[in-house]
């Protein structure tokens, strides 16, 4: 029998157990974010730039119109180019700017090299040091080289080596060394720019650069690490209403355990076997001679004649009632079911008689 106060209790209870649950996964998830975060408060930052700038001069030439200074968009011919001009220029800056002393020191050289092969260094200029106000500085140095001699120091080369490169590198190098006094921190950090001139004999005999622009850079702060008190709040918030939900969902187990009646003996026989048994309404009203058992539907009375080998069942008007009667002989036993005759409703068609 439906009871309302006890289905009550199992659906508050099985609400709960679902939030419940919810409430366990949703602290297991918390578990993961982490209580702390780390971030990265920056103080200042400070550059090294260096620009390389170059010209050349030349040999009269039908090709250049006996022209003696390359001009741009010309092509520097390696045998066409006399000498090399290279300007340097380095700037030291932080950001925001500093009013405190500092020094710089710095050195530049030249590498005359083959690919894997010798190499001869040639000192441009030597290690300088300098002081300033601010921690804006910088220098600028030029430099010139005979590429007709360097040619011809490449070739005597070759014939002490007996041996012979597609290709050769001219390097300026600059070592520069920047200190700052920023605030409570010391800057000291160091730079390497390079310039390549390539002597490409195997590539149409030109001098290529490669390394005209150079920048470093750097961002100086501390990390700082502070407490997301979101997560721990949703953490103390996740544990309290789990414990709340585990009580109240053990309290609506008991009530419904408690509240719910036994089942009897009967009741498991008749749920085991439901599909064979027929409930009755009226027993043992004599008719003829005959006992009478009143079934509750129309269905109970249609297993009872699948049960009796498919006997057929008889349909007869009462006119003292007003009633159909629907009815099963079965030697003694009459099995019958009553309906008034306003709560019968025509049978509905098949659908092949109907397409009929």
């Amino acid at each position: 029998m439906f009871d309302p106060v006890l289905n009550k209790n199992l659906m508050v209870a099985v609400v709960l157990g679902l939030c419940l649950a919810f409430s366990i996964y949703a602290g297991y998830r918390l578990q993961a974010v982490p209580t702390e975060r780390v971030e990265f408060v920056p103080s200042f930052k400070y550059t090294h730039k260096a620009e390389y700038e170059y010209g050349a001069t030349l040999w009269p030439s039908i090709l250049y119109d006996n022209r003696t200074v390359l001009m741009p968009g010309d092509v520097p011919y390696i045998p066409l180019v006399h000498m090399l001009n290279v300007s340097l220029t380095y700037s030291f800056s932080t950001d925001p700017v500093f009013e405190e002393p500092s020094n710089l020191s710095y050195m530049v050289y030249s590498v005359l090299e083959a690919p894997n092969g010798w190499k001869k260094i040639f000192p441009l200029t030597p290690v300088r040091r300098m002081a300033f106000n601010s921690s804006n500085m910088g220098f600028t140095e030029r430099y010139t080289f005979n590429i007709t001699r360097i040619v011809e120091l490449i070739r005597a080369i070759e014939d002490e080596t007996e041996t012979w490169f597609p290709v050769y590198y001219l390097r300026v190098v600059a070592e520069v060394n920047a200190s700052v006094q920023a605030r409570s921190d010391v800057i000291a950090d160091s730079f390497k720019p390079i310039m390549t001139v390539k002597l490409a004999f195997s590539e149409g005999n030109k001098l290529l650069f490669e390394g005209l622009n150079s920048e470093k850079s750097r961002t100086v702060g501390e990390y700082v690490v502070s407490e997301v008190a979101w997560v721990k709040n949703m953490r103390y918030i996740s544990y309290a209403s789990s414990v709340f939900l585990a009580v109240a969902l053990a309290y609506a187990l008991r009530l419904y355990l408690v509240n719910r009646s036994p089942i009897s003996p009967v009741q498991k026989a008749m749920r085991k076997h439901r599909d064979i048994i027929v409930e009755s309404t009226k027993f043992g009203m004599e008719k003829g001679g005959r006992t009478v058992i009143e079934v509750k539907s129309i269905e109970d009375l249609t297993k009872i004649s699948e049960d009796l080998l498919l006997k057929p069942i008889i349909h007869e008007e009462d006119p003292e009632t007003r009633q159909h009667v629907f009815y099963i002989l079965d030697g003694d036993v009459r099995y019958e079911y009553r309906v008034k005759k306003a709560e019968v409703k025509p049978a509905k068609p098949k659908p092949q008689e109907a397409s009929s």
